[in-house]
């Protein structure tokens, strides 16, 4: 089951970079297939360790980043 909600977290991803070109998406959308794949072979103690990771790969890093271009172009505008 969580192998089909790395899957699902991987299509957004890759439709958010191509949107946005920002190529953190795209490799957090390359370790959410990466982690689909892995979930595939192991026990079900580690998916959400892989859920949280990917997570993490995908979403939040990507995030942080996005945010400190946002702040950086609204302080030179001002």
């Amino acid at each position: 089951m969580a192998s089909f909600f790395l899957m699902l977290y991987a299509i957004p991803t890759f439709v958010t970079d191509a949107a946005r070109t920002l190529k953190p998406m795209l490799w957090g959308g390359i370790t959410c297939w990466i982690c689909c794949l892995v979930s595939v072979y192991t026990k079900s103690e580690w998916d959400m360790l892989l859920i949280a990771f990917a997570a993490i790969m995908a979403w939040l890093i990507p995030g942080i980043i996005l945010w400190a271009k946002y702040k950086k172009a609204t302080t030179v505008n001002v």
